[in-house]
């Protein structure tokens, strides 16, 4: 019982810490690829312009969720996208 209580006690103190004191950020990712989908002003029709998110791999703004991570989640993917690493 004791060991069953510490696991369950160190698995919340990590999930605290890194998910809930964390500075939280939104990202917006793609159901199809699961990659992180760019919020830019792309061009919609009639020479219209919007703002929002957008994936560029399947150029297309549908099925984009938003997920709420750590920011050093945010910050790692973005260093490894800027590196070339998906």
């Amino acid at each position: 019982m004791e060991r069953d209580c510490l696991s369950h006690g160190a698995s919340a103190n990590l999930h605290e810490r890194l998910f809930m004191l964390s500075d939280s950020s939104q990202v917006h990712v793609y159901r199809k690829c699961k990659n992180v989908a760019s919020v830019i002003q792309h061009s919609v029709g009639n020479g219209r312009k919007v703002r929002g998110p957008y994936c560029r791999i399947y150029e297309t703004e549908g099925e984009i969720v938003k997920v709420v991570v750590p920011y050093r989640a945010k910050l790692l993917c973005q260093v490894l996208f800027s590196m070339g690493i998906v």
